[in-house]
């Protein structure tokens, strides 16, 4: 799994292994709307394995891996960069994934190789450089796990993403929100929830939820933002059914709604 603006435009890539092997690689399929992109590689390879990126929160040490031997501006550069998490469930602010929850870092050096992997102390894969959607505010764009294989598992199937969506309108919940959420969904204070502003009328939605209900969690996973709860559907699929917590005048509720086609 890479980024899509990694192989943009490319149909054949290299794939280069620890040891210098350059290994033929064919790029599979891409989706622009997530920034991700699958690529094959014949030989095996080892497996890379990805965390759960709802256990990362602002202040989370992490570790950019780049290019081993990587130069920037003529100095080879140490393939290891410590970074800090800022912040989580943050939209993507620009690029093909605009809009999409990000795990945003600041530290270390610039990111440069885009599609780089975003390391948590184990070693496991918590993120993808987005490098197009970065801010340029000292903060890098990293395409969250649960992004990246979601649609890189819909990609090796069907070759496209075919994503389902909760047919009401959305927007960031005030972070009061987050107060009444349950520990067992989230822990510290990370969750804010999507409010719903507004539910389509005859739509699978209207009879679960309802204009000001704060959604705070889908198929038990915390929902931080309400970027993150749009990644989260990405990977859902039109007509599958989706369990939602929200939280409505002060108590939580829980209802399962069939997921619409995306707008």
């Amino acid at each position: 799994a890479t980024t899509a603006d990694a192989v943009a435009g490319r149909r054949s890539v290299r794939a280069v292994t620890t040891g210098g092997r350059r290994l033929p690689a064919t790029v599979v399929a891409v989706d622009p709307a997530s920034d991700v992109a699958l690529v094959s590689v014949r030989s095996p390879l080892p497996v890379a394995r990805f965390a759960d990126d709802d256990d990362v929160g602002p202040g989370f040490p992490a570790t950019a891996m780049a290019v081993t031997g990587a130069v920037t501006r003529g100095r080879r550069v140490s393939p290891w960069s410590s970074m800090t998490v800022a912040s989580v469930g943050t939209p993507v602010p620009r690029g093909d994934a605009a809009g999409m929850a990000a795990i945003m870092v600041r530290g270390g050096p610039k990111p440069s190789v885009t599609g780089q992997p975003l390391l948590d102390a184990a070693g496991d894969v918590l993120g993808l450089l987005d490098r197009s959607g970065t801010s340029g505010d000292g903060t890098w764009s990293y395409l969250p796990s649960s992004l990246v294989v979601g649609v890189a598992e819909e990609l090796a199937t069907t070759g496209k993403v075919d994503h389902g969506w909760l047919d009401a309108q959305l927007a960031q919940a005030p972070s009061t929100a987050a107060a009444p959420v349950p520990t067992a969904l989230a822990s510290d204070a990370t969750v804010g929830g999507a409010e719903v502003t507004a539910v389509d009328p005859g739509g699978a939605a209207t009879r679960a939820l309802q204009p000001g209900d704060v959604i705070v969690a889908v198929n038990g996973q915390p929902v931080r933002s309400a970027a993150e709860l749009r990644s989260q559907l990405y990977v859902l699929a039109p007509g599958e059914r989706a369990t939602v917590t929200a939280l409505r005048d002060g108590r939580q509720i829980t209802a399962v709604v069939e997921l619409a086609p995306s707008p």
